[in-house]
């Protein structure tokens, strides 16, 4: 009878037993503004991976490492995992590096490690990213 009366006061006061609250986490997308096409830009931003307010944060890159918007949603290549510490695309990246697991012959130049990639297999979250490399 106790379990019968708390299931139907909990189904009164609409409360959830089963449900846990979604964290503001959850919510963010990094890839969000991420579609820069060169005649329209919707948003100039670029997946930053990291803990809150980083000196440092690791983003993926799909453009040469000379270029200010180097991730581009709309390509299907990723370059490399860049450790940068620009605040903003317009001010500029200095003394940034990336990294690349590949396996086989040795390959140095961004060109040559670039790897395919499918967005279905690309999961950014604002503390975690995971790709899947189709070459590598």
């Amino acid at each position: 009878m106790k379990y019968l009366f708390s299931v139907i006061a909990s189904a009164c006061l609409g409360l959830n037993i089963q449900a846990a609250e979604a964290s503001l986490e959850s919510l963010a997308n990094p890839l969000q503004g991420t579609d820069n096409p060169p005649d329209f830009s919707h948003g100039n931003e670029y997946p930053a991976i990291a803990l809150p307010f980083p000196m440092n944060v690791w983003a993926p890159y799909t453009e040469p490492a000379k270029n200010f918007l180097f991730y581009q949603y709309r390509h299907q290549q990723i370059r490399g995992l860049r450790q940068t510490h620009e605040p903003s695309r317009w001010i500029g990246d200095y003394a940034n590096f990336s990294l690349m697991p590949v396996s086989g012959k040795l390959v140095v130049t961004e060109a040559d490690r670039a790897s395919t990639f499918r967005h279905e297999d690309e999961v950014a979250l604002p503390g975690y990213y995971k790709v899947h490399l189709d070459t590598w």
